[in-house]
């Protein structure tokens, strides 16, 4: 049988490149076209009868292409097994130019070698590359648009939330009745529950715009988690469940980090922690993975004994405007912004965060970071 027939039978994807934008041809070792596609026969105004076992690919280009062909293209392909983006002009049955990048691959599990070649308009590629650059600009566009947005309707917004927050208080200093109590905790919750939402959306704009960064100064990491597990208590104080700390003796007062960021890592998680936690409690771990060249490694865990997640929802938890389930969002709110902005903010500090959870068991979110330390201590470690 000849190298045509073997080539027309063994191929069994005809039909999806003879349907492809682009020309694709199969060719014997020596350039002999065994195969094409309709797009190829577009292109050089060809039939088939007249290409088929009759034409060469080089003589289809122009005498600069014919001399690249020989002296470059060739040797490279058998040297690599394959080549990428090479430009050629190739010649048209009525005489006409059409510039082309060529990709090829040599089929050498097979007899006859074969060689398997993409000729794609530069034109037309340009134009897709254009039309792809004008696509990501309009996305550009538009995110930029969504952020300034949701600035300014954060910033609108955060303003008369103050004033409702210092509007409870000051009516919680009159004489109320039990009703006038009730009401004003529940606005006072409410306008909180807001303001943390619209504050997760700041930071998050923030972060998307890289306008977030570390600032680092010295503070006393001991005092940092046992005054945030304090104020959580003041929180919990009508509830039946329990938030306590677990810090190794070991980790250094003193490190050299930005505390406003850690703390609010610490403070999303343990707030989940104690949102989704109705028996039982809260512990916060830290202990020290290791220390070195004036750098310790620190490892926070928030655990609870809640409501845990089922192992098919954990991947959605560190997603912009995710909750675990549906059913959550709804009974607890949120805005699904608080464990995303915590990973990257972990990732800002150089850290990675996980967890582990079983339903009715209670989850483990942890956190490992690392922090310098003061110059004396660094000096002394």
């Amino acid at each position: 049988m000849s190298a045509e027939g073997d080539v027309a039978r063994d191929d069994d994807y005809r039909d999806l490149y003879d349907s492809a934008p682009f020309a694709y041809i199969s060719t014997l070792a020596d350039g002999t076209i065994v195969q094409a596609n309709q797009a190829f026969y577009q292109l050089t105004g060809l039939g088939a009868a007249e290409t088929l076992g009759k034409k060469r690919f080089q003589s289809l280009l122009t005498l600069s292409g014919k001399v690249f062909h020989d002296t470059h293209f060739m040797p490279l392909l058998q040297m690599q097994g394959h080549v990428s983006e090479l430009a050629f002009d190739m010649v048209t049955r009525d005489g006409q130019r059409a510039a082309v990048l060529v990709n090829s691959k040599l089929s050498i599990d097979r007899t006859p070698v074969l060689v398997r070649t993409l000729i794609m308009e530069a034109r037309g590629r340009r134009a897709y590359e254009q039309e792809l650059l004008a696509e990501m600009r309009k996305a550009e566009e538009a995110l930029v648009a969504k952020t300034a947005l949701l600035n300014t309707l954060s910033h609108e917004i955060r303003t008369p939330l103050g004033v409702i927050g210092m509007a409870t208080q000051i009516l919680r200093r009159k004489e109320l009745t039990a009703d006038q109590e009730k009401y004003i905790g529940i606005i006072a919750s409410s306008s909180n529950r807001m303001l943390e939402v619209v504050n997760d959306i700041l930071d998050y704009s923030r972060i998307t715009q890289g306008k977030l960064a570390l600032v680092l100064r010295e503070f006393n990491l001991r005092e940092l988690v046992e005054s945030l597990i304090e104020s959580f208590m003041v929180k919990i104080d009508d509830r039946s469940i329990y938030i306590r700390g677990d810090i190794d003796p070991s980790i250094p007062n003193m490190v050299m980090g930005d505390p406003v960021k850690l703390r609010q890592v610490l403070t999303n998680l343990v707030g989940n922690a104690v949102k989704f936690t109705d028996r039982g409690g809260v512990t916060v771990s830290v202990r020290v993975l290791g220390s070195s060249h004036g750098e310790t490694a620190l490892q926070f865990d928030v655990a609870d004994t809640g409501i845990g997640i089922a192992p098919s929802r954990l991947s959605r938890l560190f997603k912009d405007f995710s909750q675990a389930d549906d059913d959550i969002e709804m009974k607890y709110g949120g805005s699904g912004l608080g464990l995303s902005i915590s990973m990257k903010l972990v990732e800002l500090f150089g850290g990675t965060i996980r967890v582990q959870s079983q339903p009715g068991r209670g989850s483990v979110f942890s956190f490992s970071i690392p922090l310098k330390l003061p110059a004396p201590m660094a000096t002394g470690a």
